[in-house]
């Protein structure tokens, strides 16, 4: 089942997409929940689970899986047989500037 899960993390930009989705989605209904509900106990649950998805650890995990999706699409391409120097360079570059893109948004987004 893991090995499954990876392939599709791997295999799938449009996965990755939908995961960073979903978990904007998830910070903003988690929010709203705690911010409106005057239960203590839905708000004992909810702030642990705010304070793990907004941690360092688990943000850096989200952007390191955004690189590599990057990395991938790149390596499954250069490995295609009918691909020559030219295009090849051309995926480099691409490749690059989304990774540049990446490092001058920051973290703004998340």
């Amino acid at each position: 089942m893991e090995a499954l899960a990876e392939g599709l993390l791997y295999n799938c930009p449009k996965f990755i997409i939908k995961i960073f989705c979903s978990y904007v989605m998830l910070i903003k209904f988690l929010y709203d929940l705690c911010k409106e509900n005057s239960d203590r106990d839905c708000k004992v649950e909810t702030i642990p689970i705010l304070r793990l998805l907004k941690s360092f650890d688990f943000v850096s995990y989200l952007r390191l899986i955004e690189i590599l999706g990057v990395i991938n699409h790149l390596n499954t391409t250069l490995q295609r047989k009918d691909q020559d120097i030219i295009n090849s360079m051309n995926q480099v570059s691409g490749s690059k500037k989304t990774i540049q893109e990446i490092k001058d948004v920051g973290w703004v987004h998340l």
